[in-house]
This record gives structure tokens, C-alpha cells and sequence, in this order.
């Protein structure tokens, strides 16, 4: 069941996101439970933040995280985070937690979603699957600098 981002769901929200990043297969180590904690604290501030939570059963399986950009011509939602539990990875929620985002959206009068993500992980032949495009014009670009 797919339930719009309330601050009540905010610890849950960053436990989860602490599971799924700082294990296998991403393991960043920089995360720790007070970071990911301030991390979304800090999301959920941005101007036209807009967050999801999926849950299943009572539980909660899925988070997603974007902004709404009502500037263009066409109106989109940029997803900054998305992520479901690993142990109900490869099992279809992903997907069906993305196809609800989509309708929801849809039936507000966005017509696009869009996002980054390395083409070497997992994420991109998910979205992928799941109907999404590499932009023929737009390339994200990054400079380490330190």
C-alpha cells in the first residue's frame, strides 16, 4: 500500500535506509544510524520535497524520496532516493511500488519521472526494466575535487 511521507515514518524510514546502504552490495561505510537519520531530516526539508513509504501487511518494505518540478512545460518528479529491503529485493515490490509512484503522479498531472544512477548497479537494469530511458541529451557530470 503505497502511503505519502509523513515525519511519523521518519526513524523507520532512516533505519531501513541505513540497512540497505550500508550493506552489501553498497557498504558504504561513511553511513552511520545518526547520519542517515540527518539525511533525510534534511530531504524532507527541501522546497516541493515529496516522499513515499510502501508498505506491505503492515510493514513498511519501500522508500522514496524526490522533488516536484512544476517549472518546465512538462512537470516531473525527480526521485533522490529510492529503496525497498533487501530481503524483498527480486521479488516484484520494487516495481509494483514504483508503478504505484507513477499512477499517483500521473493522476496529479505529472507526466515524468526522472533520476540518476550508476549504469554499472543494479539500480539502472531495475529501472530499466521498469520502463525508464537513459537521456539521449543529459549526462551527469562529476568532479572530485579533494
Amino acid at each position: 500500500m503505497l502511503r505519502l511521507f509523513d515525519i511519523r515514518y521518519l526513524e523507520e524510514c532512516a533505519d531501513m535506509f541505513y540497512d540497505v546502504y550500508s550493506k552489501p552490495p553498497f557498504e558504504y561505510n561513511w553511513i552511520d544510524k545518526k547520519g542517515s537519520y540527518e539525511y533525510i531530516k534534511d530531504l524532507i526539508k527541501i522546497p516541493k520535497f515529496m516522499g513515499f513509504v510502501y508498505f506491505n501487511e503492515g510493514k513498511l518494505m519501500g522508500v522514496c524520496f524526490g522533488i516536484k518540478n512544476d517549472y518546465f512545460s512538462i512537470k516531473r518528479y525527480k526521485i533522490t532516493e529510492f529503496f525497498v529491503k533487501p530481503k524483498y529485493n527480486s521479488k516484484g515490490y520494487g516495481s509494483h511500488f514504483l508503478s504505484e509512484i507513477e499512477n499517483y503522479l500521473c493522476s496529479r498531472g505529472i507526466s515524468a519521472v526522472e533520476l540518476d544512477t550508476k549504469k554499472s548497479a543494479e539500480a539502472y537494469r531495475f529501472y530499466k526494466k521498469n520502463g525508464f530511458n537513459d537521456s539521449p541529451s543529459v549526462i551527469h557530470m562529476i568532479k572530485i575535487i579533494s
